[in-house]
């Protein structure tokens, strides 16, 4: 009876695990295992043409399993390449767990490296202070912080520059999630450093430090800081053309000539920017019974005693000023 060669089972070299600071033991392993393939299917080749008599060969079994084994080597070997970079050194990835901040009170949050600390200020809870050691009384690298100034953004830095003793290196227009701002690299006093200010909720993001490895840390924060509860861009175009009308029916002219910018917006408040037939100003407008209604609007001193009544979050009228 002739004899009938079983095929051989498939190797199955364990998955590959994603490098976490190297991919160098990686790819050695590959290599030995690569080194082990050619051997083994050298060895049996060697075996059926050599050794077995042509009765007990079935070239047909012993052509699919060499090519099996070719198949696997060419597979390792590819990952072993993507290990390496083009010029064949290692891609070393290192990846840092992300925890999360939420600020309910101010109406903001953002990702952070798990290295890092991130506290709301004991001071006040519309803040927060992050950091390797961060504590709530303010020990801390950097910051969230409200800008309590109704300038623009480029006038705010201005007045800081010349009442302060910080001085603005650099300016770049910027847009973190939708949302319009400055980054500035700064001298003085406290430390030099790197700030992101929002026109949206006039937020001011910043980190006393110029270390590389600070930076990028505060860059994960900056990059995924958002405001809650802000509505999808679409929407907020609708929600300017409701205002545009409002604003336009309450000064009795066109809306041709009314302009409006939302700013921050909760389910039945919004802030933003108005321009009226060429002048702008601030504004604040709150839902009524399914309707819209104008708070407050122009540059003026927003007053607490008007704005309370409609509930405001805080986020919006943290700037207002209580009555004397």
């Amino acid at each position: 009876m002739e004899a009938k060669i079983k095929p051989l089972p498939p190797l199955r070299p364990a998955p590959l695990q994603k490098p976490v600071k190297s991919g160098k033991a990686l790819a050695i392993t590959l290599s030995i295992i690569i080194t082990f393939i050619v051997v083994a299917a050298g060895a049996y080749a060697t075996y059926e043409f050599v050794v077995l008599p042509d009765t007990e060969r079935d070239d047909d079994i012993l052509q699919e399993q060499v090519e099996a084994l070719t198949n696997q080597t060419e597979s390792l070997q590819q990952q072993i390449e993507d290990l390496q970079g083009d010029d064949g050194e290692e891609e070393e990835e290192v990846v840092d767990g992300l925890q999360t901040y939420s600020n309910l009170t101010f109406g903001y949050g953002f990702e952070y490296p798990e290295a890092w600390n991130v506290v709301t200020s004991k001071y006040d809870p519309n803040y927060a202070f992050f950091g390797p050691e961060a504590t709530p009384s303010g020990m801390a690298l950097g910051g969230v912080e409200l800008i309590s100034s109704k300038f623009s953004l480029s006038d705010y830095l201005d007045y800081m520059e010349s009442t302060t003793e910080i001085q603005y290196t650099s300016r770049q227009d910027i847009n973190i999630n939708g949302v319009d701002g400055l980054r500035v690299t700064y001298n003085g006093f406290p430390k030099s450093g790197v700030s992101v200010l929002l026109e949206s909720g006039r937020i001011n993001i910043f980190i006393n430090s110029t270390e590389i490895e600070d930076i990028e840390y505060f860059d994960t924060i900056v990059d995924s800081f958002e405001f809650l509860h802000q509505a999808a861009e679409d929407e907020r175009e609708e929600l300017n053309s409701i205002l545009e009308h409002v604003f336009a029916y309450d000064h009795g002219i066109s809306v041709e000539n009314v302009s409006v910018k939302v700013l921050q917006q909760s389910y039945e408040h919004v802030r933003g920017f108005v321009n009226l037939n060429g002048e702008g100003g601030m504004f604040l407008a709150a839902k009524r019974d399914g309707d819209w209604t104008i708070v407050h609007e122009g540059n003026g001193a927003i007053m607490c005693s008007v704005v309370t009544p409609y509930n405001f979050p805080f986020y919006m009228i943290g700037d207002c000023v209580p009555n004397v």
